[in-house]
């Protein structure tokens, strides 16, 4: 995937955050931070769950209501306004 000028690697990336206008993105290597709007991220892969959550759906282990375990053993919760854009994803590629 490639934001802006930057190439990025799906498969270790397991949630990108938001705080205090700065992107955190979490992947197997620790924490990058950077300064992208948290909208380039989303796509069909990357499924925003929060007003400044977006998870990769392929490293999502388990979710039940608003709490999403990724597979890495991370929790992390969703809104209920957004809630359904995770239970759409998995429907579709199960």
């Amino acid at each position: 995937m490639q934001i802006g000028k930057y190439i990025i690697n799906n498969n270790p990336i397991t949630h990108i955050d938001l705080s205090r206008r700065k992107i955190y993105i979490h992947h197997n290597n620790g924490v990058t931070k950077c300064y992208l709007p948290l909208k380039s991220f989303e796509s069909d892969v990357f499924i925003r769950v929060h007003r400044s959550l977006i998870v990769n759906s392929e490293r999502v282990a388990h979710y039940d209501g608003h709490k999403i375990i990724m597979d890495d053993g991370t929790v992390l919760y969703s809104s209920r306004s957004m809630r359904n854009n995770l239970y759409a994803s998995q429907s579709v590629r199960y």
